[in-house]
């Protein structure tokens, strides 16, 4: 971390969540001097039990608000940290319903998915969906990119469609992920 400001700053350093016991983190307090840098070291300590599978810790690096200032200001931020703990992988993703929104020019359809497995899952690239007609497929739906959903969370995927064809029609939305490619699928029968 380097400090770009013109004064010296305080940096306390705090692991928040339950994986937090295993990160070690030198030094947590730290003094920086006008334009100086420091290093950070974390190191990972599995304890026995520790379930298998990707946790996430936050790390917060929060100034010290100085005492010469009639308004104390104090920074916070946040970092991520990705932890794997080798084990059993489980990936398994569980569809929501579908709900569509009509918009003027198009027709967007947004589908909730949650991650029920221990890894995290990619999907940018991985998803597909499709939307058929009497067995006819009539158009092939694009995601934009999405983050990569964690182990116990839930995202939203928005799939815009600006075709012509309205009415009751079928879609299909595909999840390919993994080495072995497991594919979860999920059928929605709508109303465009």
């Amino acid at each position: 971390m380097r400090n770009d400001g013109a004064e010296r700053v305080v940096v306390n350093v705090v692991r928040r969540a339950a994986a937090g016991g295993w990160l070690q983190i030198a030094p947590t307090h730290l003094t920086l001097a006008a334009g100086r840098s420091a290093v950070l070291t974390v190191r990972t300590k599995l304890t026995r039990g520790a379930e298998p599978g990707d946790h996430a810790v936050l790390v917060l690096l929060t100034t010290g608000a100085r005492r010469d200032r009639r308004v104390p200001v104090r920074l916070r931020l946040g970092v991520r940290v990705r932890v794997h703990v080798p084990g059993r992988v489980v990936r398994r993703l569980a569809f929501s319903g579908l709900r569509v929104h009509r918009a003027r020019d198009a027709r967007f359809m947004f589908v909730s998915v949650a991650n029920r497995g221990n890894v995290t899952v990619h999907l940018r690239g991985h998803v597909s969906a499709w939307l058929f007609r009497h067995r006819r497929q009539v158009a092939r739906l694009h995601l934009a990119g999405r983050a990569p959903l964690a182990p116990g969370t839930r995202t939203v995927l928005a799939l815009r469609y600006t075709g012509r064809v309205r009415g009751p029609i079928t879609a299909v939305v595909q999840i390919r992920i993994g080495p072995g490619v497991r594919l979860f699928e999920r059928r929605y029968r709508l109303r465009l």
